[in-house]
């Protein structure tokens, strides 16, 4: 499938950008903490994906690659969510991504991306619609691929 390896090309591009971004968030201070306290923040956004398979007509498989910093918590998928209708399908992923933020470290993020996967389940075939990714604005069609 030529269409799914763009896609893959064009999110590879995306979480680059999203560690070079992450960097410069990850390894400044809080004037505020102590000297040897740490501050986790954790919050859940939005994260783009794409299609990787499809294992039946009404199953997808899809990876979203999420940037953190290198010996902070790994981010998760904190839920999928699907919505249906007649002629199109529109998923988003959220993820939880935590911070931990040191006053005394003046050390860069060592950014990386880890893959997170999941299986998505229709509530019926795939068949004549289209499918979104809602986790960018606009959504991009990420089924069926124009060529």
């Amino acid at each position: 499938m030529p269409h799914i390896e763009k896609a893959s090309t064009k999110l590879y591009v995306a979480v680059l950008i999203s560690i070079c971004l992450a960097i410069s968030g990850c390894s400044s201070g809080d004037a505020d903490t102590a000297p040897d306290e740490q501050q986790e923040t954790t919050r859940v956004r939005s994260v783009p994906w794409s299609l990787v398979g499809m294992p039946s007509a009404d199953t997808l498989k899809i990876v979203s690659q999420v940037g953190y910093c290198v010996g902070e918590f790994e981010p998760e998928i904190a839920q999928v969510k699907v919505n249906e209708s007649e002629r199109a399908i529109r998923i988003t992923v959220e993820a939880e991504i935590t911070h931990v933020r040191e006053r005394e470290r003046d050390v860069a993020c060592l950014g990386a991306a880890r893959p997170l996967y999941r299986h998505v389940r229709l509530s019926r075939h795939i068949e004549g619609r289209t499918v979104l990714d809602g986790g960018v604005d606009p959504p991009i069609q990420r089924w069926p691929k124009e060529s």
